[in-house]
């Protein structure tokens, strides 16, 4: 994985809650358009996720990103039993 994306990823795990490309892009000293092709491929692989979050009134609709939790093993295949 490139040096940038794992970055992208230093930046997530220390935000649990997540974060905007906009955050993300402030927290790295870059632009939104240099994280948005990382976020993108990451999502892709499953690496992090990308929730819509529904703003006031007169905002715009922006996702916020954040690490996949990871499953422990037995609750994976408790899931995949049932």
């Amino acid at each position: 994985m490139a040096k940038f994306a794992d970055r992208v990823l230093q930046v997530l795990s220390n935000c649990h809650s997540g974060l905007t490309s906009d955050q993300i892009a402030q927290r790295l000293g870059t632009t939104t358009g240099k994280v948005s092709s990382p976020l993108s491929k990451l999502a892709a692989y499953g690496l992090i996720r990308r929730l819509w979050i529904e703003p006031g009134a007169n905002a715009r609709r922006k996702p916020v990103y954040g690490l996949v939790e990871k499953e422990e093993p037995a609750a994976k295949s408790a899931k995949m039993l049932a």
